[in-house]
């Protein structure tokens, strides 16, 4: 299942890559991810309830790194998640993972002052970072490669993430939004994989 998620991804990623343009600011826009993508103002337009779910299968097609990094950490971290809750509960647990990360996305945008303005939301990150957390809590012992390198064990890894997901949360809003990181998203996503 895990292959085959990976696979999805990379396939739509590949129609981003061909229906790319670049716009004034040098950034690449995809047609895809403009309708696909989670838009901020959701709540106003609830007829596009499908975004919650497509968003968490588009990449940014001007940067590979954001495909690339998320698909290893599902690869490498999902399998064993998905060998210990088996395929049907993991689908339901990365979906649900994708919708509710989302939202959590979409809710704190309009509530605060990053709401005033347009965001548009793609990536795989909340779901991952679900998948990262419960690869943790279920493995905490297990060594992993923080950064390919230095070897930790998971919950390590675990507590890393979160801590530096919360510092790009509460910082102000530029340097929160810094490279287009979506914080929010990854805690929400790792606070639905604890709760579970």
């Amino acid at each position: 299942l895990v292959t085959n998620l990976i696979l999805i991804n990379v396939g739509v990623y590949l129609v981003e890559l061909f229906t790319r343009r670049q716009i004034e600011t040098g950034e690449y826009v995809s047609l895809v991810s403009s309708y696909f993508g989670l838009h901020s103002d959701l709540i106003t337009h609830p007829w596009h309830f499908y975004q919650l779910l497509t968003y968490g299968f588009l990449h940014d097609p001007g940067n590979w790194k954001h495909i690339a990094f998320n698909m290893i950490g599902l690869f490498f971290f999902g399998r064993d998640v998905e060998w210990r809750y088996g395929r049907k509960e993991f689908l339901t647990l990365y979906l649900v993972l994708t919708i509710l990360s989302g939202l959590g996305w979409v809710i704190v945008e309009t509530i605060t002052a990053h709401g005033a303005g347009f965001a548009n939301l793609i990536g795989a990150s909340g779901a991952i970072t679900g998948v990262l957390l419960l690869f943790a809590l279920n493995f905490p012992r297990r060594t992993v490669l923080l950064m390919f390198v230095i070897p930790v064990p998971a919950w390590v890894m675990a507590v890393l993430l979160i801590v530096l997901d919360l510092q790009g949360a509460i910082a102000p809003a530029v340097v929160a939004r810094e490279g287009n990181v979506a914080y929010v998203c990854h805690l929400a996503g790792a606070i639905v994989a604890f709760a579970y």
